[in-house]
């Protein structure tokens, strides 16, 4: 008994610094040694720690698990903690080691600062946590570019979470404590206007907002804050869209992205309009400012950032006719915008455009799956335009005509400001339901229809497309069908849920997408056509339709001009 007594006295005893600061270590007798809870270790362990100079993050992590006492070192410690994880990508840290903060509590006059940078930090992890703690801190800003900063963010956040309308109501409310005589509070304006152009993309608000935009189509001036570089952004976009042409959208484009100073970073929601106008008309560019958002989204660890370059990147890879990668680019994307907390018909908006990629692989099945998973949002909203697009282009590649022109009638009537044909190309199933069912004058007549708005734009995607649309229909210029199958199942045989092809005859041209011929009829017309003809297009019809005879290519000309 007396070795049993000794022996617990030496395992007690304070034989290190650390023993010392537990207290029932220090405790003689094992009759008195109550084990205490694990919270008021980690608390006595985090007092040893700061005593003895350790880092921030050793401290943080033990406070982490430890009570809130009250003490204001702990909030400092915590949100000293926090940014440090920032700086190291690692937000998802920053929101544990912020919320530490706010529970210990700070002082009154601390509190709205810990909270604000806890909102904002969580905005690029979690979407709806960030809306709550940004709508308790924008009722006690008092400053109003404060006001003017957490307004601009939680409407951006609202309109990802599902709720544009109220991002709106916001935008306005904020707006009306700006004094438009300061540059900075003018500017923070313009930020209020590009998202109120964002929320009427998304079916709330009314057209007219996008005639105030007009005066933006135009490079900044020297000294353009934020504010008016996102202006700039959402009005090269709806620009874009109503028909502008795609040279001069693209140049102002690239100057924000450049020598403009505007990243992603800046504002996802808005920001990646100028991204968009580049990839729609097949810039080059645009893969390495994809790259160059990336490695920044990646060091920033923000989840909003890397979902956001997913989806769009593979957007742009679809546009270039990499469906394997694209639709790759694309899952990744929707489980991230999943995870954060995207509402379901604002991811219908990025989920439509996976649709068309089904499509084109022939996974018609998969596609159908996808799209009744979809909501519908029956609105003149960007959702229910890519839904309706993947429909009409779905119901055209499952042989049902006569759908597809519903679906194009409904698209026409809600997109009544969508003038361009550069991402809702509704215009070519409708030609060519028409012509499978044998109104090939109307047929004609819409993709000809078709071609002057993809001249309007002038890319040369665009317009290649359009030109070999309108030669499928033009049947007496030469274009027959092809008696055996090909990989494409964007044209469908009449009838039949399998795929068809179309190939000129030899002394005309090589076929769609293809280069004009020696001897053919596209020799010889103007520099923009024989550019078109020229392209790659983006899909993989263009790609799988190069006519054949008896088993080999078409001679390029007749033998006898060889």
């Amino acid at each position: 008994m007396r070795q049993a007594r000794s022996s617990a006295r030496r395992s007690c005893a304070p034989t290190s610094p650390w023993a010392s600061s537990i207290p029932w270590c220090a405790t003689p007798s094992t009759r008195r040694c109550r084990p205490p809870s694990a919270s008021s270790l980690h608390a006595a362990a985090a007092d040893t720690l700061r005593a003895a100079g350790a880092r921030v993050e050793q401290i943080a992590n033990q406070l982490l698990l430890a009570p809130p006492r009250g003490e204001e070192w702990v909030v400092d410690v915590a949100i000293e903690a926090g940014r440090g994880a920032i700086g190291r990508g690692a937000p998802d840290g920053a929101v544990a080691y912020l919320q530490r903060a706010l529970e210990e509590p700070p002082p009154p006059d601390r509190r709205t600062a810990v909270l604000t940078e806890l909102a904002f930090t969580e905005a690029q992890t979690s979407g709806p946590g960030a809306a709550e703690h940004l709508r308790v801190v924008l009722g006690e800003a008092e400053d109003p570019l404060a006001h003017a900063e957490i307004a601009h963010a939680l409407a951006r956040t609202l309109i990802f979470t599902g709720d544009p309308a109220e991002a709106v109501t916001v935008v306005r409310e904020a707006a009306a404590r700006l004094d438009y005589a300061d540059p900075v509070q003018r500017d923070a304006r313009l930020g209020f206007l590009a998202v109120e152009a964002v929320a009427r993309v998304f079916g709330v608000g009314d057209v007219a907002v996008f005639d105030e935009l007009e005066p933006f189509r135009q490079r900044p001036g020297p000294g353009a804050g934020t504010g008016e570089k996102l202006t700039t952004a959402i009005a090269l976009y709806i620009w874009a869209h109503q028909g502008g042409p795609a040279d001069e959208i693209c140049d102002h484009a690239l100057w924000l992205l450049n020598e403009g100073g505007l990243r992603l970073s800046d504002d996802p929601l808005i920001a990646v309009a100028a991204y968009y106008v580049l990839q729609c008309a097949e810039r080059d560019e645009t893969l390495d400012l994809w790259e160059q958002s990336r490695a920044e989204a990646y060091r920033a660890g923000s989840l909003l950032g890397s979902s956001t370059i997913h989806t769009w990147y593979g957007h742009t890879l679809w546009r270039r006719g990499d469906l394997a990668q694209s639709r790759a680019e694309f899952e990744a994307g929707i489980g991230e915008l999943r995870q954060w907390g995207y509402s379901e018909t604002i991811m219908a908006a990025s989920g439509g455009y996976l649709a068309p990629i089904l499509i084109e692989q022939g996974e018609l099945d998969a596609a159908e799956r996808h799209l009744a998973e979809m909501p519908n949002p029956q609105d003149d909203s960007l959702p229910m335009f890519n839904w309706l697009n993947a429909r009409a282009h779905l119901s055209l590649a499952q042989g049902r005509p006569e759908e597809v022109l519903a679906v194009c009638d409904d698209f026409e009537r809600r997109a009544s400001w969508v003038h361009n044909p550069i991402d809702y190309p509704w215009l070519i199933p409708r030609a060519l339901a028409l012509d499978r069912l044998d109104r090939r004058e109307e047929a004609v007549e819409v993709a000809e229809a078709w071609l002057v708005q993809a001249r309007q734009w002038g890319a040369p995607g665009t317009v290649g497309t359009a030109l070999r649309v309108l030669g499928m229909v033009q049947r007496e210029r030469g274009w027959t069908r092809c008696a055996r199958p090909s990989r494409c199942s964007s044209t469908p045989r009449r009838g039949s849920s399998g795929p068809r092809r179309w190939r000129r005859s030899a002394g005309r041209c090589a076929g769609p997408g293809g280069p004009p011929m020696r001897g053919s009829r596209c020799a010889g017309r103007s520099s923009w056509r024989r550019r078109a003809m020229r392209m790659r297009s983006s899909s993989t019809c263009a790609r799988s339709c190069t006519p054949r005879v008896r088993g080999r290519e078409a001679t390029p000309w007749p033998a006898s001009r060889r």
